[in-house]
Order: C-alpha cells, then sequence, then structure tokens
C-alpha cells in the first residue's frame, strides 16, 4: 500500500478510538473523533489522561432546576425550598427564581424547556425522560 493511504487511515482509526475512550468518559465523543483525527497519536494520548465526568445522583427529595443561560443543574433539597425565593447558579452566577407552585405541590418538580423555554412540572416517580408538550423536545435527566 502507498503511504498516501496508510496515513489517511491511521489518523481515521487514531480518530474512532479517541471517540469511543472519550464516550466511555462521559466526553463528547464528535469533538475527541476530530481531535484524535487531526493530531493522531497525540489525540490518543491526551484522551488518557482525560478525566472521566461524573454525574450526580438524586434523591428522591431532591428537586432539579436547570439554569437558564448556561443549562446547569441546581439541585435542591426539598426542605430548603420553604426558606429560599432565589437559588444562584454556581456556573454563571444567574439568578433563578423558585417556582411557587412547586413548593405548594412538592410531588411535582420542575425545570424549564431548553428547546422553547416553557416551564414543565412532572412527577418525581415519572421516568427520566420528559418530553416538552409545546415543541416535543425530548429531555433526559440523569
Amino acid at each position: 500500500m502507498e503511504v498516501y493511504v496508510i496515513i489517511p487511515i491511521f489518523w481515521l482509526i487514531c480518530g474512532i478510538l479517541c471517540a469511543f475512550i472519550a464516550s466511555r468518559k462521559n466526553r463528547s465523543g464528535v469533538a475527541w473523533f476530530f481531535l484524535g483525527f487531526l493530531t493522531g497519536i497525540i489525540g490518543l494520548i491526551l484522551v488518557f489522561f482525560v478525566e472521566e465526568i461524573e454525574y450526580e445522583e438524586f434523591e428522591d427529595d431532591d428537586v432539579v432546576y436547570i439554569c437558564e443561560k448556561c443549562g446547569n443543574q441546581v439541585i435542591l433539597d426539598k426542605k430548603d425550598l420553604k426558606n429560599i425565593d432565589i437559588v444562584v447558579c454556581m456556573n454563571c452566577k444567574n439568578e433563578i427564581k423558585i417556582k411557587k407552585e412547586l413548593q405548594k405541590n412538592e410531588k411535582k418538580t420542575s425545570l424549564t424547556c431548553p428547546g422553547c423555554g416553557e416551564d414543565l412540572f412532572f412527577d418525581k416517580k415519572e421516568s427520566c425522560n420528559v418530553e416538552c408538550p409545546k415543541c416535543n423536545t425530548k429531555i433526559k435527566l440523569k
């Protein structure tokens, strides 16, 4: 085989391996594919040193708010909702107003749809997949 064929195949394999390893570490597989494809073996070395992103587990009495600015999840204990009106996002310092309807009905939790901005309320007992009735955006909570 010609060198002109072997080198792009090697870069393609590096990109695929980087994407696979990165997705196992909860990182963006697409971004790491391009990084591995463009940098070759250097991308593979880098992806081994990247730490795994761990998601927080929610307890039954937790309420999740999603910041409208940055999309960061703000997790509150249900007991804390009675004492506060505003929560500050730790990521972008955006102020999130606590919805009073949620405090009255503590079996429901709330989030804002990233597609249309609609406030969604759903039972905690429902599955982790929520669909916005207005724009049909599917939201997966972990």
